[in-house]
């Protein structure tokens, strides 16, 4: 059975979380400390990074505000806990309840609870970070990260007859007589990374709203219409085959869109759609929506107050037209030649 890649990554996290937090029998009776943190970084980022990782234990309390002492220890992926140490080789405690905590925590603690965590190869990263006292259940953190090559992390997907638009490179795809862009414009001056990783801009394409889409094609280059949409891509009725611009690409060697028997993923017209989703900035639980399923395209058309988009289902077998806020929705954008 196949995966949408993105969404599997969103399942793994919440199996890792679980495991992390996980309490061991024996320990069940225990209180339970909490309030260890980590610093954060983004889910995806380039090969080759080096992250300064700092722990913070100064909030950690027991469950009534005990404040012990405790001690740190850090395990990366499945290996062994790596505990934290002085210059003379013995574990380093800290007395959360020092009245000098903070004192010595600028120069005591703070250089020792650093962890630098080097990106070397391609792959999934996570280190978590423990803090634990006697007679308690540990509390802990962790990061975790993605290291991406950005010219690779898609596959599948490449094109033929590049164009340059300022410092980036396009695929194109010619129909009618005009080229289109075949894969989503990334121009940094605007718009959203996808999922907020400026890594993955090459590959997924940033996602801008209809305000912002309506001026970032270079000159001679244009943002379609539905009508022009229509024409370059559908049939003598207009309507569009929604697996004849579907690619099926590979996200960090995984298939991207989820197998569904009803639409074939062909790319016969070379367009090579990816499931970028979209980005709703009015909803601050859900802001990233239907990655890995669906991808939506921006036109210059308008509906009263609300912009014109185009979207692809891997259900549907046909492209579908809608219209949406032009300011907080956040999609993907492509050019055709004027």
């Amino acid at each position: 059975m196949r995966f949408s890649t993105i969404a599997a990554g969103a399942a793994l996290f919440s199996l890792v979380t679980l495991a992390a937090c996980k309490k061991d029998d024996a320990d069940s009776t225990l209180p339970s400390l909490s309030g260890m943190e980590l610093n954060d970084f983004a889910a995806y980022l380039a090969t080759g990074t080096n992250l300064e990782l700092q722990a913070d234990v100064r909030n950690v309390v027991g469950p009534d505000g005990e404040k012990p002492t405790v001690y740190v220890c850090w395990q990366l992926n499945s290996e062994a806990k790596d505990t934290v140490k002085t210059d003379d080789g013995s574990i380093l405690y800290i007395d959360l309840s020092d009245k000098n905590l903070e004192a010595k925590w600028e120069s005591q603690y703070k250089e020792k609870l650093k962890r630098t965590l080097s990106l070397s190869e391609d792959g999934e990263y996570t280190l978590y970070c423990y803090a634990y006292a006697s007679g308690y259940y540990g509390t802990s953190d962790y990061i975790y990260v993605n290291a991406v090559t950005p010219e690779t992390v898609v596959t599948g997907a490449m094109g033929l007859n590049p164009v340059q638009f300022g410092e980036q490179s396009y695929w194109t795809v010619t129909r009618n007589g005009k080229k289109w862009t075949a894969n989503n414009l990334y121009d940094p001056s605007a718009g959203l990374s996808f999922r907020q990783c400026e890594v993955l801009d090459r590959g997924m394409g940033r996602l801008y709203n209809w305000t912002e889409a309506q001026s970032l094609c270079p000159a001679g280059w244009h943002l379609p219409t539905v009508a022009e949409f229509q024409t370059a891509f559908g049939d003598a009725n207009g309507d569009i085959p929604a697996g004849d611009l579907i690619v099926d690409a590979l996200f960090q060697k995984r298939e991207m869109w989820t197998y569904n028997a009803d639409v074939q993923f062909t790319n016969a017209t070379g367009f090579a759609a990816l499931p970028a989703g979209y980005v709703d900035t009015n909803d601050p639980f859900n802001t990233w929506d239907h990655y890995g399923h669906y991808a939506f395209f921006w036109t210059a058309d308008q509906n009263a107050d609300l912009g014109t988009y185009l979207y692809l289902y891997e259900k549907e077998p046909l492209v579908r037209k809608a219209h949406g806020d032009k300011n907080t929705l956040y999609m993907s954008v492509r050019c055709v030649e004027d």
